[in-house]
C-alpha cells in the first residue's frame, strides 16, 4: 500500500467529528488492548494453576506407589 497525501480543507465543525472520531478510536483501542492484557494475566493465571495441579498429581502418584 503506498503512503499517500490528502490536503483537505475543514470547517470547524467537521474538524471537531474528526477529533471525536479520532479519540473514540484510540478510545477503543486502549480498551481493546486492556482486554487483551487481562485474557494475558488470566492465559498466565492458568498455566501457573496447571503447573501446580502437575506437581499435584505427580506428589499423588508417587505417595500412591509408595
Amino acid at each position: 500500500m503506498e503512503n499517500k497525501e490528502i490536503n483537505l480543507t475543514l470547517s470547524y465543525n467537521e474538524m471537531v467529528i474528526v477529533k471525536e472520531v479520532f479519540q473514540n478510536f484510540v478510545r477503543t483501542n486502549q480498551n481493546i488492548n486492556f482486554e487483551l492484557g487481562r485474557m494475558k494475566e488470566v492465559e498466565s493465571y492458568l498455566e501457573i494453576l496447571k503447573k501446580i495441579e502437575n506437581g499435584l498429581n505427580q506428589e499423588l502418584k508417587i505417595r500412591v506407589e509408595d
